[in-house]
């Protein structure tokens, strides 16, 4: 069987309120971390929230510059989906307009009307930010571009099958997930 080639010099993002960090390194076993507030921290306000993961990921992106050379990142983007209803094109919206078939919510309809996609938002954005400082490129994935509507479960078994590792959270998974589904490898 021949090897696949894996991207070098990448990180790849699944930004939240739990942040999963993959580092690639030349190989199939990226370098895996999670970012998550404390108990203290949760209780902040949403700007000081924002403010603490973007320096809490500032602190390892200088742990990691002192070990490979990061010059491109990849984050999943903040959007609304569907679920698994299936979705048309409105012909009277234009091209770019989708709506569901079903008028049923999903989980990410959901957390919309909470404003938890909103301050997903903030999160990315201070997370690009981060990077862009940095001179990392930076480029998103939507959700639909990266894993379609496959559920987390079955992300963590394709990357499982690609990678060979089991991680203990899907923010891991969903990251190493998006690095691989960047270089046309998931």
């Amino acid at each position: 069987m021949r090897s696949r080639r894996y991207p070098y010099g990448l990180i790849s993002i699944d930004g939240g309120l739990h942040i999963g960090v993959s580092v690639w390194n030349g190989n199939n076993h990226p370098s895996v971390e999670e970012i998550k507030l404390t108990g203290d921290e949760v209780c902040a306000s949403r700007p000081d929230r924002v403010h603490i993961l973007a320096w809490k990921f500032d602190r390892l992106l200088n742990v990691l510059f002192d070990k490979i050379e990061i010059t491109e990142g990849v984050i999943e983007d903040v959007g609304l989906w569907w679920g698994k209803v299936p979705i048309i094109r409105h012909p009277s919206m234009g091209p770019c307009f989708a709506v569901p078939v079903k008028s049923r919510y999903s989980m990410s309809i959901i957390a919309a009307r909470k404003g938890n996609t909103f301050f997903t938002a903030y999160i990315v954005g201070a997370l690009i930010y981060v990077m862009r400082t940095r001179g990392i490129q930076v480029s998103t994935l939507t959700t639909q571009e990266w894993k379609a509507n496959y559920s987390k479960e079955k992300i963590a078994e394709k990357v499982h099958a690609i990678t060979g590792e089991w991680y203990d959270s899907d923010h891991k998974s969903d990251s190493v997930g998006i690095g691989l589904a960047f270089k046309g490898l998931l």
